[in-house]
């Protein structure tokens, strides 16, 4: 084997001395070379920490050759957040809503009715503070329609030879036991006075029902008049698309099975008023029959899928909204529409 010679750059030989010098000078250059690498081990490696922790959402880094722009690479899906009502707004709305229910204790109705729509204008529906608007709204259209209160919504009504309280009731779609109420008339009776001045609450009345919320909501126009409590079909049996009331029957009986259950007896499960739904013109599923709106013996359901497929409500609110729904819902002659969502 041949004895390894030692050489210089230029592959000059090296003599031991010149070798064991060029040992002793070589020792400092790697002691510097390690301290320098030291040096930038730790500039580096301090550096790449403070980048992690202030890296721009412009940019994401693949690898460390590679730098990708943030709109090549697909952001995952995050849960939508709302921007929370501030403590400021909360106030105000807390104000508007304390305005509104001393206004309607001090029987100013108009004003309570205004501010809670104020409230209904700022916030979502099924928050907190547009439920409570909503219920203020509510009584406030209710006493106005059912009394003889002063309203932009009504009209006064001279009556004249030839005129009866159907034919009132026809000229401004309404119904004749709103007439009576808000003129404090009996309502067994429909004798009316020539001359005799009549105030007629006039509406153009639409329903909205929201199934998952239990809701049906009863609007003059755009504006809230009422919200309800209602129970829906078992097993999501209620239809959805639009429809329109086709008959109103107090105290109905029920047919179920071929077996007919009069008004009164235990198993007939209308309660005390009936509104037929008929499927609108817009409505694919012609076909649809069966389905109404109707008080209920049992107000514990309320709140659940509890019917057969149709609209219940508590004996008292379908009663009140049996007063309200005419016939027709302008003088065109058309019928109130009735829109049941999911």
């Amino acid at each position: 084997m041949a004895k390894s010679v030692n050489k210089g750059f230029g592959g000059k030989k090296l003599s031991n001395k010149r070798r064991g010098k060029k040992s002793n000078s070589f020792l400092p250059v790697v002691a510097v070379a390690i301290s320098v690498g030291v040096l930038l081990y730790f500039f580096f490696y301090t550096q790449s920490e403070d980048t992690k922790e202030t890296v721009s959402e412009e940019t994401v880094v693949e690898s460390p050759e590679k730098v990708v722009p943030q709109e090549r690479v697909k952001a995952p899906k995050q849960r939508e957040v709302k921007i929370p009502i501030t403590t400021q707004s909360k106030a105000n709305l807390s104000s508007l809503y304390l305005k509104a229910k001393s206004a309607l204790s001090q029987g100013d109705l108009l004003l309570a009715r205004d501010l809670a729509n104020e409230i209904l204008n700022k916030v979502n529906e099924g928050t907190s503070a547009w439920d409570r608007a909503a219920v203020i709204i509510g009584k406030a259209n209710t006493l106005i329609y059912a009394t003889d209160y002063v309203s932009p919504d009504k009209i006064n009504h001279i009556v004249k030879t030839g005129d009866s309280l159907d034919k009132i009731v026809k000229q401004y779609s309404t119904t004749l036991e709103a007439i009576q109420r808000s003129n404090n008339l009996p309502l067994t009776s429909s004798t009316i006075r020539l001359g005799q001045s009549l105030t007629v609450y006039k509406g153009e009345w639409r329903i909205r029902i929201s199934k998952s919320k239990f809701r049906l909501y009863l609007y003059n126009k755009e504006n809230l008049f009422k919200v309800y409590q209602i129970a829906t079909g078992k097993g999501n049996k209620t239809p959805e698309g639009n429809f329109v009331i086709s008959a109103k029957i107090k105290e109905p009986e029920w047919t179920n099975k071929g077996i007919k259950h009069p008004f009164g007896d235990p198993k007939n499960v209308l309660g005390t008023r009936w509104m037929k739904l008929r499927a609108a013109a817009t409505n694919p599923n012609k076909h649809l029959t069966g389905y109404g709106i109707h008080g209920t013996w049992q107000p514990d359901s309320l709140g659940k899928m509890a019917s057969n497929g149709c609209i219940r409500m508590t004996n008292k609110d379908v009663e009140e909204l049996f007063a309200v729904i005419p016939k027709y819902s302008n003088p065109d002659g058309n019928l109130v529409p009735v829109s049941i969502e999911r």
